[in-house]
């Protein structure tokens, strides 16, 4: 061996392939998606050519191209063959070859391009003394590109040459032949026999007309989204004349780079964010392998993504951060989809979707909106149009958001000087800097300049009860007397160890007679979860003989805290309950965020033969306005001896006394019947705001020449609270249903800084949350 020649090097051991003087090799000198251009190394007479890696182009670099197809002629088989090419470097270079008559046989082979492959065919034709095709000298070997791993088929060789160009129709055009392929095979056939055209070449002229007549063109617009160019065309010409089907023309056309870069780059458009390879590349993947199986293109691909879950997330995400509120579905979902649907058919983009948004009325509206809420003065066009329009621009750019615009122009001297002139005014003196300071940064979380105005400047968060699970246990009782509308309270507070609330009250309705405050500590009760009560009261129903209430308070062990439980058995309306006593009413109005929160949990439950039990809270809330003023009853039945609570809702045409039980589905109760529930607290959160809403739309039913006054969130206040118990429909027997409810840490919370409009469709089962 006096020379060799290395192409392309590799990681993998050379293989030495030994050639004739006469051999001549085709290299191509350049790569990428166009093919290659080709020239001839002529190989020295007592040379061997050294092969480490060897790729023809480089349409799908670091995967083996080549896929060997051949037969077992005149009795050789395979393996045999396989040995005459290869010199074994190690165990890595090649593989065992197992032949089995007429199966499939894994071999691996070097990486080798067409011309070289074709080239040692060839040369293992001859040395092996295998027919060849008369008219054209190939060998009864094939080698075609197609997958990554190098396979070794049993076939028979055809030596009819109509029949290898009746096959070629298949593999060029994919499609079945038709009776007018005939003159076209025979006209071919003959010139090939006659010498003056080679299979190959008829192959190359096949698969150029049959680009140029653009039959392929819908593969290159299902990969890529575009019709192709004459160097497109080209190329698949090319490439399909070398050996590909047309089926390997799409696979290798959606495993581009170009291809890649179209998938990648729709993420930033689609998802509003980079391409991340560690988080994206599987789904670039999978895509390319569907464009390339032929059952998907990329515009499916495009629509498809605009409507990913991630996609859809991105554009409802938009509305709190452009629009300053929820994503809310019924209002905002239209917007949403028609929206995907755009960016899906690849005439939008997420980007300009945002800056579309950033401009459109409901957007600009909230930016106009915040001056006569931040600055105490109408929308002045003239004025402040230069500072809405600039800060929607940046907003619709991305880099900015309403929640940041509102707090920095609560930090405007414009805005400053309001909160003095407010404080001055209001108070009676001047604020200090860490006053304005505070009160800046409330109003750019939300609050208004009116509210400090109306609120004399209370607290942006406040409680709007105290917890009486801290102050208690001694709360006041009432007497089951009422006058003007309002229970009477007892002078005299229980005496238990600890302190006393002064916003709640017990208050028990239809017992035999009222609580006696000094009773508590005459007998003890027991909770398996709190252990021995630290006040006991119980007392009979004035409707029936053998009906009863309880009213225990026990303290955690674990934190301190009272806990108050309730149980009522017996009678119609009984009721024992902890009540709200302080006067709050036009304190805290709708149009802020009221949030209740507590735990709550049922014990010993007992069916009985008769009668019904419920529990749960409630709230007594007043709309006042220059028209009207009236009270209605909100009611979350948290339990209901049936099960599950079902609706209920009594609105007369006066509205005064509405009741309206807000159903919340299944995961807004506990039910009792569940023994899974018995003596389990769960952490309960109430939107009492939403509640509302829910009860607002049913009294719009009765008074739809109201809907627009009742809708006005600003002239609802919270009144009232009561938590408790109490039973229904009961004949007054011990066999009566009942059980013990429990109530820890009841909360209602005021955010100034949430601003909050009616709804007229509210998802009520998002109102109660219970963990």
């Amino acid at each position: 061996m006096s020379e060799t020649h290395s192409l392309i090097s590799s990681h993998r051991p050379d293989v030495l392939f030994p050639l004739s003087a006469s051999d001549e090799l085709i290299r191509p000198i350049g790569s990428g998606m166009s093919g290659a251009e080709t020239s001839t190394v002529s190989l020295p007479a007592s040379g061997s050519f050294s092969q480490t890696g060897y790729l023809f182009s480089d349409h799908n670099a670091g995967r083996v191209q080549d896929r060997l197809i051949g037969q077992q002629a005149q009795g050789k088989d395979v393996q045999a063959l396989v040995d005459q090419l290869l010199v074994k470097a190690d165990a890595d270079a090649v593989s065992d070859v197992h032949a089995l008559q007429g199966t499939k046989q894994a071999v691996a082979l070097p990486q080798g391009g067409e011309q070289v492959a074709q080239h040692f065919a060839k040369q293992i034709a001859e040395q092996q003394a295998l027919s060849t095709d008369g008219a054209t000298g190939a060998p009864p070997l094939k080698f075609l590109s197609a997958s990554t791993a190098l396979m070794v088929e049993p076939r028979v060789f055809s030596a009819s040459m109509e029949e290898q160009l009746k096959e070629m129709i298949g593999t060029v055009q994919g499609r079945p032949l038709t009776p007018g392929d005939d003159d076209w095979v025979r006209d071919k056939a003959e010139k090939i026999s006659s010498g003056a055209l080679k299979l190959e070449q008829a192959r190359q002229d096949l698969a150029h007309w049959t680009a140029n007549d653009g039959q392929y063109d819908q593969i290159f617009r299902d990969v890529h989204g575009r019709d192709p160019g004459p160097q497109d065309r080209d190329y698949a010409g090319n490439m399909i004349g070398g050996g590909w089907s047309k089926q390997d023309y799409r696979w290798h056309e959606a495993h581009s780079a170009s291809s890649y870069d179209q998938l990648e780059n729709m993420i930033p458009t689609i998802m509003g964010h980079p391409y991340w390879a560690e988080h994206n590349q599987p789904w670039r993947d999978a895509t390319a392998n569907s464009i390339g199986a032929g059952n998907y293109d990329i515009s499916r691909a495009r629509m498809d993504l605009a409507h990913y879950p991630e996609a859809l997330n991105a554009l409802e995400n938009m509305i709190p951060t452009i629009m300053g509120h929820p994503y809310w579905a019924e209002h905002n979902q239209p917007w949403r989809d028609a929206t995907a649907n755009s960016i899906g058919a690849g005439n939008y983009d997420i980007s300009r979707a945002r800056m579309d948004l950033a401009h459109y009325p409901e957007a600009l509206n909230a930016l106009e909106n915040m001056i006569p809420t931040i600055m105490g003065h109408p929308y002045w066009a003239e004025h402040n149009q230069p500072w809405r329009d600039a800060t929607a621009n940046s907003i619709g750019a991305g880099n900015y958001d309403i929640s940041r615009a509102r707090m920095d122009l609560a930090h405007y001297p414009e805005a400053y000087d309001a909160i003095v002139r407010a404080g001055r005014e209001v108070l009676g003196r001047e604020l200090t800097s860490s006053e304005i300071s505070a009160y800046q940064f409330e109003i750019g979380k939300g609050r208004t300049i009116s509210d400090l105005r109306d609120s004399k400047f209370a607290p942006m968060f406040e409680n709007i009860l105290s917890n009486p699970s801290v102050d208690g246990p001694n709360l006041k009782m009432n007497t089951q007397g009422v006058v003007n509308g309002a229970p009477q309270y007892n002078d005299r507070l229980p005496a238990l160890a600890g302190g006393s609330s002064p916003d709640w009250g017990v208050i028990q309705w239809n017992g035999q007679s009222p609580l006696d405050p000094a009773a508590g500590t005459s007998s003890q009760a027991w909770d398996k979860r709190y252990g021995a009560s630290i006040g006991h009261w119980t007392q009979g129903s004035a409707t029936s003989s053998a009906g009863k209430t309880d009213y225990t308070v026990f303290r955690d062990p674990k934190d301190g805290h009272y806990v108050y439980q309730m149980a009522a058995q017996g009678g119609k309306f009984l009721d024992v309950q902890l009540s709200s006593v302080r006067d709050i009413d036009r304190k805290y109005s709708f149009d802020h965020q009221i949030t209740a929160s507590f735990e709550q949990g049922i014990s010993d439950y007992n069916r009985g033969n008769t009668g019904n039990f419920q529990a749960g809270i409630n709230f007594t809330i007043n709309y006042h306005s220059a028209n009207m003023s009236f009270g209605i009853f909100l009611q979350f039945q948290m339990v209901d001896s049936r099960g599950a609570p079902p609706p209920y809702a009594m609105i007369p045409y006066t509205l005064g006394g509405s009741i309206y039980n807000v159903n919340g589905g299944s995961g807004s109760y506990i039910n009792p019947q569940s023994s899974s529930n018995d003596g389990v607290m769960y952490k309960t959160t109430i939107d009492v705001n939403k509640g509302l809403m829910a009860a607002i739309r049913a009294m719009s039913t009765v008074r739809p020449d109201l809907r627009g006054e009742l809708s006005n969130l600003s002239n609802w206040y919270m009144a009232g609270n009561y938590i408790g118990v109490e039973t229904t429909a009961g004949r007054g027997s011990q066999n009566d249903v009942t059980a013990k409810y429990t109530v820890k840490d009841p909360t209602i919370t005021y955010d100034r800084s949430k601003n909050i409009n009616y709804q007229d469709s509210v998802n009520t089962s998002s109102i109660v949350s219970m963990s």
